[in-house]
């Protein structure tokens, strides 16, 4: 067993996580890790569950070897320098001082750096960086057998077929589609008449179907929704209570259609009912016709010290045993990036983004070599941030085993006798938790409920998700999915809605400083899991 996972497993024993980083920084300390690490384990205090570099500063530990006495804080105090003989070269190999504040040439070297970019690169040799530097250590376990009768197709992806060019041309063209797309489908269940025929239509109920411009209250308490189509805008009034809640959770962008009365002069209409592209109530989801399983995860973040390497030990011995699961999600967010947010770069254990792809590939080839994975990209992957994101290059998944298949960012990928599964890592989950009332971070399927009742996964422009001038739509959710699955926000939640259903798998990674003062809680190391053939969710949790 290593130095590392020796380290790991004192305080595995002891039902305390740490962070690779701080094994480290444990290792930096004493020439006797080990006995300094139960040290710790001792002296920590109980409401600690994850013991940081900070934690361990604030303790006052020494530990020497075998051939020498502890020495006390006490001891020191009363020793004076007057009294006290000079150290010499081999008095230090006996006795080992653990101050977390370490002085000499490395300690001057920390001093002296301008940037944690500088202390990184003159210290770690990127190219020596192994698996079990990050903490990910060779399974145990052999490999269970699985059918082997898999299959997967990729439905819908922007990789390969991008055409915008950042001209406001196509920034008509996709918004035109969008519309062309979901009035389509509104349109199947009403009849609707152009936003041009309303002033001729004075005193009669009619329908419209258009693109939500404005949404908001009025002096006198009514809600005015303006859409706009392809003929002009028109603004509806809403003085029904219930339909009043329903236009509070309308998104600027997204399509929908109002039934309601014109007034006299053709010039408001008094709404009486607002329709959602929506998911009908008695859609069901296609199933599989034999035993099998997919698992679902997200957010790995392989590079950050906050990075919960023993969690995903566990994870790999678990799925190599399991050969019910043949198909393993990824919904981005494979490795931490670099430079994705301020200060990034004083978490990273790898600093490298090529070294971040390359040991994600080797953790992958720990997985069954049967087991079907699909990744697609996120925000911190090396792809542009604008949605729709196309699949990783090549030139960062050479080192990634062959049965990983990679997509773009949304994806629709379909599995067994035509199992359907949207792929999207989520960015736009904020825009919706932000101006949605319903809508919680915490638990982010609320807002998933919302793509599928919106039939669109960012119908909202301009606000923090980044939209890409294609000449079609790839988020509009044309077909019913079977199963939409996120993450991104390192929430949890699993749910259906008119059955569809609905996961956020959270995270592999620790609170960073980041998170902490935006006020994100992670979920760390949840696995959810579909049966295929009866469409039940399970979750299996390894924090």
């Amino acid at each position: 067993m290593s130095s590392t996972e020796s380290i790991s497993s004192v305080f595995a024993e002891a039902k305390l996580l740490v962070q690779p980083s701080t094994v480290e920084y444990i290792k930096e300390q004493s020439n006797n890790p080990i006995l300094f690490s139960e040290e710790i384990v001792s002296s920590i205090s109980n409401d600690v569950s994850t013991v940081t570099k900070e934690n361990i500063e604030n303790l006052d530990i020494s530990v020497t070897t075998e051939d020498s006495e502890e020495t006390t804080t006490e001891d020191s105090e009363e020793t004076t320098t007057e009294d006290s003989e000079e150290t010499t070269t081999e008095d230090s190999e006996e006795t080992t001082s653990v101050n977390p504040n370490p002085t000499g040439e490395k300690g001057e070297q920390m001093v002296s750096s301008d940037t944690p970019e500088e202390l990184y690169e003159s210290t770690i040799d990127e190219d020596d960086k192994h698996l079990d530097d990050i903490g990910i250590f060779t399974p145990e376990t052999e490999c269970v057998p699985r059918s082997g009768d898999t299959n997967v197709e990729i439905k819908k992806d922007v990789t390969g077929q991008s055409t915008g060019t950042d001209e406001f041309e196509d920034f008509v063209k996709l918004f035109n589609d969008r519309f062309d797309k979901l009035k389509n489908i509104l349109s199947q269940r009403v009849s609707s008449i152009p936003i041009e025929a309303l002033s001729d239509s004075g005193g009669k109920q009619v329908t419209i179907i258009g693109r939500v411009l404005e949404s908001r209250t009025t002096q006198s308490n009514n809600r005015l929704v303006v859409l706009e189509d392809r003929t002009g805008e028109f603004a509806a009034v809403f003085t029904d209570e219930k339909e009043q809640k329903i236009t509070e959770e309308l998104l600027e962008g997204e399509v929908i259609a109002i039934e309601g009365e014109v007034s006299g002069n053709g010039e408001i209409m008094f709404g009486n009912d607002i329709m959602l592209p929506e998911v009908p109530p008695r859609n069901k989801p296609t199933k599989a016709d034999r035993p099998v399983k997919a698992a679902f995860i997200s957010d790995i973040h392989i590079g950050a010290d906050t990075f919960a390497s023993e969690c995903w030990n566990d994870f790999v011995e678990w799925i190599r045993q399991e050969g019910e699961i043949e198909y393993l999600f990824i919904a981005g967010d494979v490795i931490e990036g670099i430079g994705v947010y301020p200060g990034q770069e004083d978490i990273l254990t790898v600093v490298d983004m090529y070294k971040q792809y390359d040991l994600c590939g080797e953790a992958f080839k720990q997985l069954p070599d049967n087991l079907e994975i699909i990744v697609c990209t996120g925000n911190h992957d090396m792809v542009r941030l604008a949605e729709p994101q196309p699949a990783l290059p090549d030139k960062f998944t050479n080192n990634f085993p062959d049965n990983v298949t990679f997509t773009g960012n949304p994806a629709t990928v379909e599995i067994e006798n035509g199992i359907t599964i949207e792929f999207y890592h989520g960015m736009s989950i904020n825009g919706f938790t932000d101006t949605i009332p319903s809508a919680d971070v915490m638990d982010p399927t609320t807002a998933m409920k919302h793509m599928v009742k919106k039939r669109h996964l960012a119908p909202l422009y301009g606000y923090n998700t980044r939209i890409a001038p294609e000449e079609k739509d790839y988020l509009v959710l044309e077909e019913i999915p079977d199963i939409l699955h996120s993450g991104h926000v390192h929430t949890f939640g699993t749910d259906t809605y008119n059955g569809v259903s609905l996961l956020n798998t959270g995270a592999w990674q620790y609170q960073t400083d980041f998170q902490e003062k935006m006020n994100i809680v992670p979920t760390v190391a949840n696995v959810s899991i579909i049966d295929l053939e009866s469409f039940e969710i399970s979750t299996k949790s390894f924090s």
